[in-house]
């Protein structure tokens, strides 16, 4: 894994002065202040930034639009693959919940050979219909069933997206952690509000 090493210079709003800064520096800085402004002698200087969620490098993304959005892009992402969601919350609920159930699906289905789907197979779990051959099919349901473990104990959290550089240990910009999927969350009953008859006093 390369690492995009490059000098910045993050300049101190408060005196005037620029200083040579590292990129977690400048991170920290975006993080607490919502932004960076950084001194180039480039025009318009541009960057690549680490994409944490597909692990790979971006293409060349203009600075300004790196310290002012990018950096500040927080994502709810599955512990157990690269599914991302509105809030941790969605992860466990729906992400985590649908990835168990359709393993549940799949522990006993098959490749079909079906004449009315133009001679292709067929996954007897889902009715996925497949038109390169059985191998194809067998290979859906063994991903399908082997999803539902990978799940165990999976969670959601908040994640920065991006960063200037990959880094070896957990983001430390994790905000929050959802429970895994052994404690998921049920639909909460609304208490039925018991009406009484309203007591007139006497006069």
């Amino acid at each position: 894994m390369a690492t995009e090493t490059r000098t910045r210079r993050l300049l101190d709003t408060d005196s005037g002065f620029d200083r040579e800064a590292s990129n977690l520096e400048v991170e920290a800085q975006v993080a607490r202040t919502g932004r960076a402004y950084t001194v180039s002698n480039e025009a318009d200087p541009s960057s690549r930034i680490w994409d944490v969620v597909d692990e790979m490098w971006t293409s060349e993304l203009r600075d300004t639009d790196i310290f002012s959005h990018y950096l500040r892009k927080m994502v709810a992402k599955c512990s157990a693959c690269r599914t991302t969601h509105f809030t941790p919350e969605q992860i466990v609920s729906s992400h985590i919940v649908a990835v168990r159930r359709i393993a549940e699906e799949h522990i006993n289905a098959e490749a079909v050979f079906r004449n009315d789907v133009g001679g292709g197979f067929v996954c007897t779990g889902c009715g996925t219909p497949f038109s390169r051959g059985s191998m194809q099919a067998r290979k859906h349901i063994e991903e399908a069933k082997a999803n539902g473990p990978r799940h165990d104990g999976a969670t959601g959290s908040w994640i920065k997206r991006f960063v200037l550089e990959p880094s070896v240990t957990p983001s430390p910009a994790v905000l929050a952690v959802v429970g895994g999927s052994e404690e998921l969350p049920r639909e909460r009953s609304r208490p039925h509000r018991r009406r009484g008859r309203r007591r007139r006093g006497r006069r």
